[in-house]
């Protein structure tokens, strides 16, 4: 009888440690994303961060029982984990995460672009920013210039949602640029970036302002080093 008794005791516990099914851990997954977006808006990277990987577990987990399902949301944790761990400095820890997540956003491209570019697009740009952090530019320029046909498709098909994009994928082809010395190819992303940005920043000066002097400061670093290379002839 005692042994029954501590059977009967133990099947709370037991229940309470069993997984929810799939639709509920899903939704705690989401609500802890949640938490992370919130988080990381008010820049409180530790928090963001705590809530960003619990929800990588979770949706790992998911993605491994039914992948069709949960892949995409597995991709956009990888990439939330990623973009945060970046601020921090973290870049190798940050690309190994951009890297998981492009490989299943190729999957997925492969299958449906219209629907995954955006975020193919947006993993690329992130993994791109962490090659550039180490200094290995090859690699930054391979990243942001499949950046940009993406970004350059999309921008043609819905120009509100994607030409903020576009200038921003412009803009880091131009820095990167600049930091190998091509300075011809520099000077001609800066243009068009400029001219994108502009056009942005007149309709919306509040929003697009700071990323117009941004790109000009970009420029002229590269107009000064054109300058230079003319004066020393």
């Amino acid at each position: 009888m005692r042994l029954v008794a501590v059977l009967l005791a133990l099947v709370p516990l037991a229940l309470a440690a069993a997984p929810a099914d799939p639709a509920q851990r899903a939704e705690r997954a989401d609500a802890l994303a949640a938490r992370g977006d919130s988080e990381s808006g008010r820049y409180q990277l530790a928090a963001a961060l705590l809530a960003y990987e619990e929800a990588l577990r979770i949706r790992r987990e998911l993605a491994a029982e039914r992948p069709a399902e949960y892949r995409e949301q597995l991709a956009a944790s990888l990439m939330s984990v990623g973009t945060v761990r970046e601020k921090l400095g973290q870049h190798a820890a940050a690309g190994e995460l951009y890297n998981e997540a492009l490989e299943i956003q190729r999957k997925l491209a492969q299958e449906n672009l219209g629907a995954h570019a955006p975020l193919l697009a947006a993993v690329l740009d992130g993994l791109g920013s962490t090659y550039e952090a180490r200094g290995d530019y090859p690699l930054a320029l391979r990243s942001y210039e499949e950046a940009l046909k993406l970004w350059r498709d999309l921008a043609r098909h819905d120009p509100p949602a994607y030409r903020p994009k576009l200038a921003l994928a412009l803009g880091n082809l131009g820095r990167v640029c600049y930091r190998q010395q091509r300075y011809g190819y520099a000077e001609d992303y800066y243009y068009q970036a400029i001219a994108l940005q502009t056009e942005l920043a007149k309709a919306d000066p509040g929003t697009h302002e700071q990323g117009l002097v941004a790109l000009r400061a970009g420029a002229a670093d590269v107009a000064l080093a054109l300058q230079k290379i003319r004066e020393a002839r």
